[in-house]
This record gives structure tokens, C-alpha cells and sequence, in this order.
């Protein structure tokens, strides 16, 4: 997750010691979490070298921002104190690629050219965190956590095959805002904007064909 024109920092709120009841000021962060994913695609190569098709899958993206403070109330009584820890944001996509490409023949070794548009379907996002104070208190979030349903990247890929097997590397670039309206809670942050920006690494094994 990417926001745009912020410092990437966060505070943990929290109420009574509770971490089920305490808030990440802004979950989304820059930092990359450990992300994996699995798919299945069809395509066709044309004559022409030309290819058109479609893949289908599920990912577990992982974001990662830092906490610098805790604020909150125990028992009636304010608090604010410096502290440090990390927190991650995971959300969980069905995802659709319908893609246009170009092979290349390489000898022995093919590899493709494609590119299309990535649609994802956010069924489930997690929020899961720990900060200490400089005092030696710790205080964790953990909470589901989800704005959009829907996210929409564009995505260009390259994938080098030989035989069944095969490895890809593709980014995607995402253009939907996670936050639509203007932050208001915590630091206030007007006009921010949050996309996805993906790197991807894969092995492939090929079925049929």
C-alpha cells in the first residue's frame, strides 16, 4: 500500500488494555509484507505468436507500517507516550487477470510478453500489531479491517517457459483509493490517497498443452 504525499507513521490507540478494541491510526504502509498466492490460467498462442488469456486465483497481500506512539485511556486516565513496534495490514483477494501478450520463441525456451488488468475481490483484511513503550509496556492491535470490496491494477508480466516448467515476474500498479474521503481520525491528514503496488515472483507448471 502506497499513500501519497504522507509520512508513513502510525499510532495505536487503544482502550483499557484491550487489544481488541484498539484502532491503527493508519494501517496502510509502504513497507512490504510477506505476501504468497496461488492461480490457475488458460491461454491460447496464436500463430502469430499472439496470446489472449485469463487467470483466476487467490493472495494473502501483506503490508507493513511502523508505530511510533501509543495513546489511549486505562481506567478513566489519558495517556500519550512515544513508543516503537510494527504493525501488519493482510488482505485476503479472489483475483481475475484477463490478459493480451506476445511469445517469443527462445530455442528451446519460450518467454511471454502479457499484459491486462488485475481485479481483485477483498473478502477479508486483517489488521495485526505490537508496540513498546520506552517504558517497557507493550500494547497490540489485532482486528479485521477492510474499505474497499474491490481493487483494480494494471499488471504486465514476463514468463520464461521451457517444457512443463516455467518462472514470472510481473508489477502491477493499482488505481482504485483506499481511502476516498479526506483522514479525520487521529492526525488528520487531508486528501490522502492509498493504491496497491505490487511486485510478483512465481514458478509455474504446466498442465496441458
Amino acid at each position: 500500500m502506497v499513500p501519497d504525499n504522507v509520512r508513513i507513521t502510525s499510532y495505536l490507540s487503544v482502550y483499557n488494555n484491550q487489544y481488541d478494541n484498539s484502532i491503527l491510526s493508519l494501517p496502510y504502509g509502504p513497507k512490504q509484507g510477506l505476501s504468497y498466492g496461488t492461480c490457475f490460467q488458460v491461454q491460447r498462442v496464436h500463430q502469430e505468436h499472439f496470446i489472449a488469456g485469463m487467470s483466476l486465483g487467490y493472495e494473502n497481500l501483506r503490508s507493513r507500517v511502523p508505530i511510533e506512539a501509543v495513546e489511549g485511556m486505562v481506567y478513566y486516565t489519558s495517556f500519550n507516550t512515544p513508543a516503537s513496534g510494527r504493525a501488519y495490514l493482510a488482505n485476503h483477494f479472489i483475483n481475475g487477470f484477463p490478459y493480451l501478450g506476445y511469445r517469443f520463441d527462445l530455442g528451446p525456451m519460450a518467454l511471454d510478453l502479457t499484459g491486462g488488468v488485475d481485479v481483485g475481490y477483498l473478502y477479508f483484511g486483517r489488521i495485526v500489531g505490537r508496540a513498546t513503550t520506552d517504558e517497557g509496556k507493550t500494547y497490540q492491535v489485532q482486528r479485521r479491517y477492510k474499505t474497499n470490496s474491490f481493487d483494480a491494477r494494471t499488471r504486465y508480466q514476463l514468463t520464461l517457459t521451457r517444457k512443463r516448467f516455467g518462472v514470472y515476474a510481473g508489477y502491477s500498479n493499482g488505481f482504485v483509493n483506499y481511502t476516498p474521503r479526506s483522514w479525520t481520525y487521529g492526525w488528520k491528514v487531508e486528501r490522502t490517497r492509498v493504491k496497491s503496488n505490487l511486485i510478483r515472483f512465481g514458478i509455474l507448471y504446466k498442465v496441458k498443452g
